[in-house]
């Protein structure tokens, strides 16, 4: 009656070095889910790019960067006022942001720009920040030992490959991301 179940999502470093000690020293198990994309291709998750700039560029230098490489993708301007949401909408996902703010995360993570455009936009805005991606994703995701400590611990679970929402994709396509999630992982564990 009063269980619950700690997770942690992506795969993130600290993730391992931080939480993973103090949940042992307290003999409290957790699971651990990992995303396959930054270990078979050593790239960042979009998600996590979209993060990273967010938190490293003030919002109005971000948004302008948003604007030019969409302009440039495009050939139109990025007016976000087009996007047609509510203020009901962004008070129930960020109650805690500025409007402005509150608008441009909706508007990238809710992928109302062009999954393929928006990924474009952010490669080019975190490669400007960022400009060895591969040697980002060592420092930034776990190790290949981490993941094998945890595969030994039984902590370990899958969190699709890439961590695209599967809320928004196809049956073949959710069933692609959790069908390659757990190859890289097997070859993760099998060859630490």
């Amino acid at each position: 009656d009063r269980a619950c179940l700690i997770t942690f999502d992506d795969g993130l470093r600290q993730q391992y070095t931080k939480a993973l000690p103090i949940l042992q020293k307290r003999k409290i198990p957790a699971a651990f889910f990992v995303n396959g994309l930054p270990y078979d291709q050593h790239r960042v998750l979009e998600v996590h790019k979209i993060h990273w700039c967010r938190a490293h560029l003030p919002p109005d230098v971000f948004l302008e960067k948003l604007k030019k490489h969409y302009a440039l993708l495009t050939g139109q301007r990025f007016d976000i006022n087009k996007f047609q949401i509510n203020d009901e909408q962004l008070k129930n996902h960020y109650q805690y942001d500025e409007p402005e703010t509150a608008r441009l995360k909706f508007i990238l993570n809710k992928d109302l720009i062009e999954p393929e455009v928006k990924e474009k936009i952010m490669n080019a805005i975190f490669s400007e920040l960022v400009p060895d991606e591969p040697e980002f994703c060592r420092s930034f995701y776990m190790t290949r030992e981490q993941i094998n400590h945890l595969f030994e611990l039984g902590y370990l679970g899958i969190h699709t490959y890439s961590h695209k929402p599967l809320a928004t994709l196809s049956p073949e396509a959710c069933k692609r991301e959790i069908q390659e999630c757990l190859r890289v992982l097997t070859e993760v564990v099998e060859t630490p």
